[in-house]
């Protein structure tokens, strides 16, 4: 039978052609076609396949096929979905014949001889489902679509197929050599841009040779003054100096200990030279009276001989720069107490010193954060500790110098804007403590905090301070002052001093003194003034001589400490703590013997030395992080071992040889891998660029040579760079 309207070939009991919806006249008696519809709905009521029917969504439908149909009505698409389901051909096969006719895009993907006989297939199925017989097995019908998919294909222009095929081939070949390339060269560009990233600038190394001074940048060595110190320090020397103490403000007999007061001891090289923080410049001393503690300063670009200015003479060792070296205060013709100086400023911009103002005491002057302004004091009166408060400014078209205040002890610098400065007034020399005002240009003299001991730590990145008031009994109140919107927080009222500084001047970390030599230490932030205890029992002693008994990563997100520390045995237990969202959280016991800890920087990995040798002088190296404990190396000497800031190498000596004061140099990777890197070396440092320097000393007596070497962390090739070396100062 076939459609009237369509041509189609349909099967006998069909009422309504599937494609074109036309009704199909039939002759068969009404209670017969009644009977065949009440049989259907028993069908349908008697098996349920559990899918969901698109038409009648109260119910499932074992008829699926028929929704498929009926649901793309409307798309279009009716001939196709019923060609792709009713064939039989699963995915696989599908797309197999799709690739092996090569039909032109234009073209039907079936003919129409192939759907009908899709549309027969379907109704048959119905039919054997509705009359209750078994369907085709499910091998017949892989026999069948495989006779199906192995019938011969149609040809459609063979030459025209047959080159579009080697076109794709050739455009495959072109496009997967061309994105070769392009990953090639996008994994190189990444990769070097992460070289220059993440490497660590070059620092320069400064060391002395007998009496010349020495740079090693670039590469290169560089003989950056020919005569250092001319005349050393002399022990005699000490006499005089008690005797111009008596005429200061620390003859007086107090009661504390003064920390902003900095007593005067002999003079080392390394405090004649001040080096930026990036290494690229310095300023640095020469022809120098160690006695008189004064020199030619010299200004000098790291590699560049031809930077080299000498900016005065007769300079007094203690000026003041800026974290660039591009800008210095300085005094110079004073006395041998650094007093009765003429102040002066010199800046590369300017490239000439000017003077400031005279009778100027060292120690007294302060470069704001900018460079373009200064904060001194003159007229100082060494019995009361007090004088007159300047301002000056060194920007273009500035005013002259003003005179802002009196009777001011200290100035201690200012915000990072520069436009806030800080000094003290009311200053006690018995107890030491003082008044704490700042001032601006468009504002006058303003008190934020009394009694203070210790001085402000101001921020260097926000327009903030940490400040101390109310001091008693070792302790004081610190507070957080917000300059910029005039708050004054307070955060604790039982501290003793800042232990450490967070990355983004945020919060800090403090301690509170309670017994003689031990110490408590909080952690507060400045939004959420709650302190918090992280440490206990810190033996301050015990840090006082040099050992790291406490650590913090950057951020503060990882803290670690030895409690109870014993100065006899030299241990104590190692805890670790997490802090989050200003909340620190439970400790966690490391170790019932350790020496000293270290926490890298981003707080990932904890190292500390334990196991101390009394009779070797020797301690064991471990690392702690992932809460698993990893043995690093044995045997270290004590005193000789260097952690690196980001937690991927330790440094350390060991098989010590006290006579010739010689040691092997071995470094040793985060996953406890060990490299010697020298032996016999006198002294090793690791530089700030991740490279580690070795003195070597060979030969004996008059014809001893001392050589200086650098080595990689990962090991390898030793190189020696300088020979004859006397000094290390800078590296």
């Amino acid at each position: 039978m076939k459609c009237p309207k369509c041509g189609i070939n349909l099967l006998d009991h069909i009422d309504v052609c599937p494609f074109c919806k036309t009704p199909i006249p039939k002759d068969a008696p009404a209670e017969e076609t009644n009977a065949k519809a009440e049989t259907s709905a028993e069908t349908v009521v008697g098996q349920n396949t559990g899918r969901f029917s698109a038409i009648d969504t109260s119910k499932d439908s074992y008829d699926f096929d028929l929704q498929y149909t009926l649901t793309f009505r409307d798309s279009g698409e009716i001939k196709q979905a019923i060609a792709d389901m009713d064939a039989g051909i699963n995915r696989d096969l599908s797309k197999r014949k799709t690739d092996s006719d090569k039909k032109k895009s234009d073209e039907p993907r079936y003919t129409m001889e192939e759907m009908q006989e899709a549309a027969l297939r379907a109704q048959e199925r119905r039919e054997r489902r509705k009359s209750g017989k078994k369907s085709v097995s499910h091998i017949e019908r892989r026999k069948r679509n495989a006779m199906r998919a192995a019938r011969p294909a149609k040809d459609y222009s063979a030459d025209v197929s047959e080159e579009r095929t080697q076109k794709s081939h050739r455009g495959l070949l072109i496009g997967a050599g061309v994105l070769v390339i392009v990953v090639a060269l996008i994994v190189g560009i990444v990769n070097v841009c992460s070289y220059f990233t993440h490497k660590d600038p070059e620092y320069p190394t400064v060391y002395t040779k007998g009496n010349k001074l020495y740079s090693y940048y670039g590469g290169k060595e560089l003989e950056v003054s020919s005569n250092f110190i001319t005349i050393e320090y002399d022990a005699s020397s000490d006499t005089d100096k008690s005797e111009s103490k008596s005429s200061s403000s620390t003859s007086n007999k107090t009661t504390v200990s003064d920390p902003k007061i900095v007593e005067k001891t002999p003079l080392k090289e390394k405090e004649l030279i001040k080096m930026s923080e990036d290494g690229t410049s310095m300023f640095f001393f020469e022809n120098v009276n160690m006695n008189t503690r004064t020199g030619s300063l010299v200004y000098y670009k790291s590699g560049k001989k031809k930077s080299r200015v000498e900016l005065a003479q007769n300079v007094y060792y203690d000026i003041v720069t800026d974290s660039n070296c591009s800008s210095v205060l300085f005094i110079k013709n004073a006395d041998k107490d650094g007093a009765h100086g003429e102040l002066c400023c010199w800046s590369v911009d300017k490239k000439e010193a000017i003077t400031v103002d005279n009778d100027i005491t060292a120690g007294n002057f302060k470069l704001s954060q900018d460079s373009l302004s200064a904060t001194y004091i003159k007229n100082f009166n060494p019995s009361v500790h007090t004088g007159d408060l300047f301002y000056v400014s060194f920007a273009e078209n500035a005013e002259p110098t003003k005179r802002v205040d009196e009777k001011v002890a200290f100035v201690f610098g200012t915000t990072p804007k520069s436009k806030i400065y800080f000094y003290a007034k009311n200053y006690d020399t018995k107890t030491g403590t003082y008044d704490l005002y700042i001032q601006s240009d468009v504002e006058g003299p303003k008190s934020i905090a009394e009694k203070g001991l210790l001085a402000p730590v101001i921020s260097k990145k926000v327009e903030s301070a940490y400040v101390f008031s109310n001091y008693s009994n070792k302790l004081q109140t610190l507070s957080c002052v917000d300059l910029s919107t005039g708050m004054n927080t307070k955060l604790s009222e039982e501290v003793t001093k800042i232990i450490k500084l967070r990355n983004d001047d945020g919060a800090v970390i403090y301690s509170k003194i309670y017994e003689e030599d031990k110490a408590d230490y909080y952690y507060v932030s400045a939004k959420s003034p709650n302190p918090q205890k992280v440490a206990s029992a810190i033996n301050t002693k015990a840090v006082e001589d040099g050992i790291a008994l406490f650590d913090a990563s950057n951020d503060f997100s990882k803290i670690a400490y030895v409690g109870g520390y014993d100065s006899v045995n030299m241990r104590g237990a190692l805890y670790t703590m997490a802090i989050i969202n200003d909340y620190s959280g439970s400790e966690i016991r490391i170790s019932d013997d350790a020496y000293c800890c270290d926490v890298s920087a981003d707080g990932a990995v904890v190292r500390f030395a334990s196991g101390y040798n009394a009779e070797n002088n020797t301690v064991n190296l471990v690392s702690y992080s992932n809460s698993n404990t990893l043995a690093l190396a044995d045997e270290v000497g004590v005193g000789a071992f260097t952690f690196d800031k980001i937690g991927e190498y330790a440094i350390y000596a060991k098989d010590i040889d006290q006579t010739a004061s010689v040691g092997k140099i071995n470094s040793v990777n985060k996953k406890a891998k060990i490299k010697n890197l020298d032996e016999d070396v006198s002294a090793y440092g690791l530089k700030k660029d991740g490279m580690v320097l070795l003195l070597k000393k060979t030969g004996e007596g008059d014809a001893q040579t001392t050589s200086l070497c650098k080595a990689k962390l990962k090991g390898g090739k030793v190189k020696e760079f300088a020979d004859n070396v006397t000094k290390v100062l800078f590296y």
